[in-house]
């Protein structure tokens, strides 16, 4: 009877889990909201997909950071990219990201509470040290009341608590029924 029990528990907080997660809204690709600063160089297509859109002062940037040969075609070849965030002479980010060998090459920053429409992203590629293309794009920056900001999280905590209860009852009153 334990091991029964036991088994059923387990199973509750397993669907409980997995029902929380699936609850909860994808953060993994930038380009999921089809966002995205383009530009036509001279060595290809610089795409970079962005989440959220709208970009949210004191909330987090997703980016996805990509050359390609030619718009909607393969991947250029590149090591790097140079990525800085800036306003004015304010630089909130200055980095270099090594090109992701599975997946896209990925950045995530946390902007702060008091960024300003006067955002601006630049970016290099290169490879073996060596610049490829670059660009710099305006970057649209809206603000969020933090209230506003802690009630969407909250909520989204919540949904994704009560589907995993609703889910781990079902499989309880089913466990039971058996």
């Amino acid at each position: 009877m334990i091991g029964g029990t036991m088994g059923s528990m387990r199973t509750s907080v397993f669907a409980f889990v997995v029902a929380s997660m699936i609850a909860m809204p994808p953060v993994a690709s930038a380009h999921a909201t089809l966002a995205s600063f383009e530009k036509e160089v001279p060595q290809g297509y610089i795409d970079i997909g962005y989440d959220p859109d709208p970009v949210l002062a004191g909330g987090r940037l997703l980016l996805n950071l990509d050359l390609l040969q030619e718009k909607g075609g393969a991947s250029a070849s590149f090591d790097q990219v140079w990525v800085r965030l800036h306003e004015d002479s304010k630089t909130y980010l200055a980095t270099g990201v090594s090109r992701a060998r599975l997946g896209p090459t990925t950045a995530l920053v946390q902007l702060p509470e008091n960024t300003t429409e006067k955002l601006s992203l630049f970016v290099r590629f290169e490879k073996n040290g060596t610049a490829v293309a670059e660009a710099e794009f305006p970057v649209p920056v809206e603000t969020i009341s933090p209230v506003s900001r802690y009630a969407v999280a909250l909520l989204m905590l919540v949904l994704g608590l009560v589907t995993g209860a609703a889910v781990s009852y079902g499989f309880m009153r089913r466990q039971k029924r058996q």
